[in-house]
């Protein structure tokens, strides 16, 4: 019987602990999209990461200066739409 080295090399080490899953894993990306309002009163900030789905700026620099701060740690696309529903 071979008796295995005490000190594996780091490359052979790191491999020695790696699990595989059956499902690949999947980071999480939040999605944001700043609308104007329809009664032209602000701006709506609208996401399912949020906790109301729905938050309400003055001004679009605003709205986008929160969603860029709230996802620091993940990944997130921030839509802007103009009055017209289209992406500016």
């Amino acid at each position: 019987m071979q008796s295995l080295p005490k000190k594996l090399p780091p490359e052979r080490h790191d491999r020695r602990f790696v699990i595989e899953s059956p499902m690949p894993m999947q980071s999480t990306m939040h999605v944001y999209e700043v609308h104007p309002r329809k009664d032209h009163r602000g701006i709506d900030l609208i996401s399912d990461a949020l906790p109301f789905g729905r938050l309400w700026y003055g001004e679009p620099d605003n709205a986008i200066g929160y969603a860029m701060h709230s996802s620091r740690s993940h990944h997130a696309v921030i839509r802007v739409y103009d009055d017209a529903g289209k992406i500016t």
